[in-house]
């Protein structure tokens, strides 16, 4: 089934309240919500009950005396009393029908949203990739709550008007077992402690397993049945809370969408259309050893256009990352580059939330913005349908998710995103969209004064798309990753193999920009530069002890063809810090820019900045940070002499962050990978 990674779940009546609510105040609510309707609904049946007994001691005592009366007086009387009861037990019967019927349409509303609600909220992208808008998750409460809502109750009152009171209390009580079932299959996947258990009793034997659930599941519709009134009713309670909470879930992403109020979708009209064009793209864990082949050189027949690409640009051979994480090393890129908005138009195409939210205040007046906020918005029917068929794969058991995978599996292509099992935190939601769009948005008569600035996360985690972009996989392929638990040999290089067929189609996707370039009359005059934000990861660092790193993590790609720019391979020390100074000397502008957009004065340095172009090259350290979000970072330093990455210093404190991420964006949040 699906890993899930958004947190636990601390009560399923808090669904939409926020991440990881198993503990603190809104569990704490829930705990006492759910006490004080436990208590109702108890207290309700008992003084229900004492009620009705006094009530037939009152009526049998009253018949007792009642004997003492004239037998004439009584039979005068007969008529009249027997229609005052008719008419009076018709009265209570109809009272009863009516209050019956809207306390089971309160609780198949509350039935539906405690049923499928944590389900929802978990079924939204990691917030590292996209935030969804309120516009897509009001869309998505229809979807998955109003809609079966009225369904469930319009066959309610089908069954009710053309079969048996008893048809009618199966109905109602399987809709409510079904609701049982589904909270506590949330529980089963949200709830850390309850997923050791089941897989140890899979491990111990998976017949017990299944006749544990079984059994499970066939309780609850007993219960259900024999106690439906109880039942009914504590669903009818939680009525205020499910509409209450449904729209709070509608707001769900309100920390993160509050970067995006100032977001304009207008274009930037460029100052100097004259200027050659300029196409960056910033791959994601793309480590540049993959490129190779046993000889040293690209292999020409996994990547025939990053071959072409080498021969024909300047390909710095020793080209390395300073950071780890993409968090860091992307905005230092980016805010290299927005200096140049004085003459050029800056696009930005940026894959991620959590770094396009820093930029969104300057969308529409210093740059124009073209990454994933704009596609999730210019396509938010595609991201609901997404979002509902990813909510139907962490409900359903393993069984049926397999039984209706390939009518699923179509439907989530044509959408344009790999199947949930296969990337189950959204990662490549929008991959192949944002790179048609690149490619789209060239012409001719506008590319003149523009900056393409592309970020995507190819070839990064999961690896599920082939060479030409199909995702025909249904299970997780990534590495381990695991530091104390390292992948052998043999599975590492089956991960290696995904990883690579990733990569060729990232070098399908630079052959579709070569092909368009070369039709708009644009090749030759362009800047082309290729790179990475950092390399393959195989291991993720835990604060115990440092992770050993080598050049599959701190060495990327570096591609810079130009006119003016000779073509050849150079092994000279360039890093990611000389990023800015390159791309200011290509353009042929001096450049004045920090080494870093983080703090130097917090103690993160990297070093002057140096063109790549530049022939006198700086005696300095080669720097590479990995960090633990929010416990401590490491600064390594390669030797020279060992050929081997040492580290250098280990800083107790979190790693420090751009102004606006520390602030908000992350705020409490997992970091971008």
């Amino acid at each position: 089934m699906i890993p899930v990674t958004d947190g636990v779940l601390g009560c399923v009546a808090c669904d939409a309240a926020g991440p990881a609510v198993a503990m603190g105040w809104q569990g704490l609510l829930c705990a006492a919500l759910t006490g004080s309707v436990l208590l109702r609904v108890a207290t309700q049946d008992l003084l229900g009950a004492l009620f009705r007994q006094r009530r037939a001691l009152f009526a049998a005592s009253s018949e007792v005396a009642g004997e003492g009366t004239s037998s004439g007086r009584s039979r005068s009387s007969a008529g009249s009393r027997t229609h005052a009861r008719g008419q009076s037990g018709m009265k209570r019967v109809l009272k009863t029908k009516v209050s019956g019927s809207f306390q089971t349409v309160l609780a198949i509303f509350s039935a539906v949203h405690l049923a499928t609600g944590e389900f929802l909220r978990n079924a939204a992208p990691s917030l590292n990739i996209s935030a969804v808008p309120s516009s897509v998750m009001v869309k998505l409460i229809v979807i998955a709550h109003i809609i079966p809502f009225l369904l469930l109750v319009g066959l309610d009152i089908f069954i009710a008007r053309r079969f048996s009171p008893t048809a009618s209390r199966r109905y109602r009580a399987g809709i409510l077992a079904a609701a049982l079932v589904l909270v506590l299959r949330q529980v089963e996947l949200y709830l850390g402690v309850t997923r050791p258990m089941l897989r140890d009793l899979e491990a111990f034997s998976p017949l017990a397993l299944a006749l544990a659930i079984c059994g499970a599941v066939a309780f609850i519709c007993w219960l259900t049945y024999r106690a439906f009134n109880t039942i009914r009713t504590f669903f009818a309670y939680f009525t205020p809370a499910a509409i209450v909470l449904m729209f709070v879930m509608a707001q769900s992403q309100p920390i993160h969408n509050q970067y995006y109020e100032a977001y304009d979708l207008s274009e930037v009209v460029p100052r100097d259309p004259t200027g050659k064009p300029v196409f960056i793209i910033v791959f994601d864990e793309f480590a540049y050893e993959a490129l190779l082949d046993e000889s040293g050189y690209i292999d020409a027949a996994l990547y025939p256009n990053f071959a072409r690409l080498g021969d024909e640009s300047l390909h710095l051979t020793n080209a390395q990352s300073n950071y780890f994480r993409t968090r860091l090393q992307v905005p230092d890129m980016i805010d290299a580059t927005v200096p140049l908005t004085e003459d050029y138009e800056l696009r930005i195409y940026e894959q991620t939330h959590r770094i396009e939210a820093l930029y969104a205040p300057g969308c529409g007046s210093e740059y124009t913005c073209r990454g994933n906020r704009y596609l999730v918005e210019q396509n938010d029917n595609n991201m609901t349908a997404y979002l509902a068929m990813r909510t139907f794969y962490f409900a359903v058991p393993d069984w049926v998710e397999k039984a209706a995978s390939a009518p699923i599996h179509f439907a989530v292509r044509q959408v344009g995103a790999p199947p949930p099992p296969a990337d189950p935190t959204g990662m490549h939601e929008i991959t192949t969209q944002l790179l048609d769009m690149y490619v789209a948005d060239i012409t001719r008569e506008s590319a003149a004064g523009r900056i393409f600035f592309l970020h995507t996360l190819l070839p990064h985690f999961p690896f599920v798309y082939d060479e030409y972009g199909n995702f025909e996989v249904e299970d997780l392929r990534d590495f381990d990753r695991n530091p104390n638990a390292p992948q052998d040999e043999e599975e590492f290089a089956r991960a290696w193999d995904f990883y690579k067929e990733q990569i060729r189609y990232a070098d399908t996707f630079l052959g579709e920009l070569f092909t368009r370039l070369e039709s708009e009359g644009l090749y030759d005059d362009s800047v082309i530069i290729v790179t990475a934000d950092h390399g393959a990861r195989p291991l993720f660092p835990v604060w115990d002890d440092p992770i050993e790193i080598g050049s599959i993590t701190t060495n990327v790609p570096m591609f810079i063809r130009a006119p003016g720019v000779a073509p050849t391979r150079s092994d000279i020390d360039y890093q990611h810090v000389d990023f800015g100074a390159t791309l200011f000397d290509v353009l042929g502008y001096e450049y004045t820019g920090a080494s870093s957009s983080i703090d130097v004065s917090q103690g993160v340095a990297l070093g002057d900045p140096v063109s790549a172009l530049d022939p006198v090259r700086p005696d300095r350290e080669r720097i590479f940070y990995v960090d633990v979000y929010l416990t401590g970072y490491w600064r390594y330093v390669y030797n020279e002499a060992s050929g081997t990455w040492d580290v250098a210093e280990a800083v107790g404190s979190p790693m420090p962050d751009r102004t606006e991420l520390s602030a908000g964006v992350n705020n409490g949040d997992e970091p971008l990978p």
